[in-house]
């Protein structure tokens, strides 16, 4: 690529959208242009993101729309993720997987309780780096109506048909769907609400089935005072082909579940609440042969499993708050158990010799069975000392207990985890403002059983991080973090265990974020983050450390941004970057290795009017790396999103 041939695409790939009045100066990330950014029901955006090998394509609708009489909704995705790996000699290959999401409902109101509703729904998705797995693809097609004649219920039934290709084997068969809701009802100052769905897929030699029952009843008390409860109910069906043997593989689930929610108003300023919950979920998985005959009963046959799983929690609270909204107090007690067992299933009619083997079977999954109890108590307190000085302490404690029957399971353990905080803000005048939170926590963790008890270790972690707010002028502003971490993890039997040593972790980082606003149109961006880390190999007894390796990392970056009017912004910088690593051996410091990124930046954003805009930002690369070698690499992230 030639390097003064490519000046005008600097300007275009751009690194980072500082704005003036917003964030930390902080580079965006494609993650940002994950939704709307303005309040809509209809959307349209293109996402483009190449970060050095890696390019991925995003592309959105969503249209929900009436028209006299008539309702639509639909909702298009696409997205692509393409992945370069150079090779020798110059070549290259790729890794490319895709992805199409489609779906459609309409429905035109004929009277005022009958509508005829249609709906489709596709996926597709290709990947060549699955050896064919990911190559799926669903389309279906479903019509029928809504009838809300009977008070407070909505009826909607529909059948079609679906088609569906997995594995290069092509299924479609006859489809149906039964919904039904309460709307919003009261009844003797009790809210009621309920819904159900009766969903099955005939694609023969499969069967796929999503049914789901839900009721709730919710009773309000004082302003802030209610009980409800919820009950419900899923079983859900899916079944695959195994791609070893092309045989089916079918998994169900079955789940009840019941939750009650009490809210209690004590005072205008404390309110109690209760939770209680249950559920019981089965998990069956079995396999059967294409043609949907059972399999014969020989010495290779495959067990189908089951997996039960209970689970109980409880949850109790307390909060207060002020009548000024100064001070505020929540204390919370919370416990949950979950029982899982696993077992074989034994088919009808087997033979003895099938019978032995599946009591083998049935041992082996037992071993998997496992009870976990977790109680844990945590509290936070906040409260104002003055008009410009805010303390908050938080902290909490939890412990684990984790229990299996088996003596062959060895896996049984105990964790105990205690953290705290205390954060405090301080306006020492109307422009400089300090904050300092300390925070740190322990925790312990310990098997039972002395052939994982190698792996029992304490774990002792401590940050202080004091924060500084400068705003002299309205145009001018700037913070700075500091941060010093500890991380220290000693493993309590590491003279019996070679294999294990405890090991410390010690960080002190500075970000410095400054914004001036020259004049309305014009203004200056600069981020300065420095990070010195180490890492050794620690004595606990004597306090005392061997350190293995050290980084310092060093991140650089301005920019200078013009708004010739609102709504339009450019902005113009660089960005430097780079990682030093030292080795350390038998006290002395020595140069391991060194990498470096440096380059130019660009930002343009442009609003399309009041609902819609144009985003292009990136960075330019000439990397240096530890091998000395040098590469040049364009990074870009483009969206366009347009509301109507």
């Amino acid at each position: 690529m030639r390097r003064y041939g490519t000046i005008l695409s600097l300007f275009c790939f751009t690194a980072s959208c500082l704005q003036s009045q917003v964030n930390d100066q902080v580079v965006p990330s494609a993650s940002e242009f994950g939704g709307p950014i303005f309040p809509s029901r209809n959307l349209a955006s293109i996402l483009f993101e190449r970060n050095v090998n890696t390019f991925n394509w995003v592309g959105r609708a969503f249209i929900d729309t009436s028209f006299g009489k008539t309702w639509l909704r639909a909702r298009e995705q696409f997205t692509t993720n393409s992945i370069r790996i150079d090779g020798t000699g110059g070549s290259s290959q790729g890794l490319r997987s895709d992805q199409q999401l489609f779906s459609l409902r309409a429905g035109h109101l004929l009277t005022t309780d009958f509508s005829p509703t249609a709906q489709w729904y596709s996926l597709v998705t290709t990947d060549n780096r699955s050896g064919g797995v990911g190559q799926v693809s669903i389309h279906s097609g479903l019509g029928g109506f809504e009838y809300t004649g009977v008070p407070f219920v909505t009826f909607q039934p529909q059948a079609g048909y679906r088609w569906e290709r997995q594995l290069g084997t092509r299924d479609q068969g006859f489809s149906y769907e039964i919904n039904g809701f309460l709307r919003p009802l009261e009844l003797d100052g009790y809210r009621l609400r309920a819904t159900g769905q009766l969903h099955r897929d005939n694609i023969s030699p499969r069967l796929l089935e999503s049914n789901n029952a839900g009721f709730g009843i919710q009773k309000n008390f004082l302003t802030f005072s209610r009980d409800s409860l919820d009950v419900g109910f899923i079983r859900n069906r899916r079944e695959y082909y195994v791609v070893a043997d092309s045989n089916i593989e079918s998994r169900g689930e079955t789940m009840i579940s019941a939750m009650n929610l009490l809210e209690y108003e004590f005072s205008s300023t404390v309110i109690a609440t209760v939770v209680a919950g249950i559920s019981d979920r089965v998990l069956d998985k079995d396999t059967r042969l294409i043609s949907g005959q059972s399999q014969p009963l020989t010495e290779d046959y495959k067990f189908g499993t089951s997996i039960e799983e209970f689970t109980l929690d409880v949850l109790l609270q307390a909060a207060y708050t002020s009548s000024g909204g100064s001070t505020a107090l929540l204390g919370r007690l919370a416990y949950s158990e979950r029982n899982e067992d696993h077992a074989a299933k034994l088919p009808a009619d087997a033979p003895s010799t099938v019978t032995l083997l599946h009591r083998q079977r049935d041992e082996l999954e037992k071993t998997k069975n496992n009870v976990a109890r977790r109680t844990s108590l945590s509290g936070l307190l906040s409260t104002s000392l003055s008009r410009s000085d805010r303390i908050s302490v938080a902290g909490g404690a939890a412990i684990l207990r984790y229990d299996t029957p088996s003596l062959s399971n060895t896996e049984d353990r105990d964790e105990l985890l205690v953290n705290a905080s205390v954060t405090t803000f301080h306006s020492i005048n109307p422009h400089f403002q300090l904050g300092i939170t300390l925070d740190g926590s322990i925790s312990h963790l310990v098997y039972l059983f002395g052939d994982r008890s190698g792996s029992n270790n304490h774990n002792r972690v401590l940050r202080l991080s004091p924060t500084a707010i400068w705003k002299p002028t309205k145009n001018f502003r700037t913070t700075n973090t500091f941060e010093v971490l500890s991380n220290y993890t000693v493993y309590d039997f590491e003279t019996q265990f070679s294999a294990v040593r405890s090991f410390a972790f010690r960080q002190f980082a500075w970000r410095d974020s400054t914004v001036f606003d020259i004049s309305s149109r014009v203004g200056l961006d600069f981020l300065v983050h420095l990070r010195l880390y180490e890492r050794g190999q620690l004595d606990w007894t004597e306090f005392t450390e061997r350190l293995e390796n050290s980084f310092a990392d060093q991140t650089y970056y301005g920019q200078i941004r013009f708004s010739p009017t609102p709504g339009i912004l450019f902005g113009v910088g660089a960005r430097y970057f780079s990682q030093t690593r030292y080795a350390h051996s038998l006290g002395e410091k020595v140069l391991d290795s060194f990498f470096r990124s440096v380059g130019p930046t660009c930002t343009l954003l442009f609003e399309i009017g009041k609902r819609s805009l144009v985003r292009l930002s990136g960075w330019y690369e000439y990397r240096t790396n530890p091998d000395g070698s040098t590469k040049e690499l364009p990074n870009m992230t483009f969206h366009l999103q347009y509301l109507f």
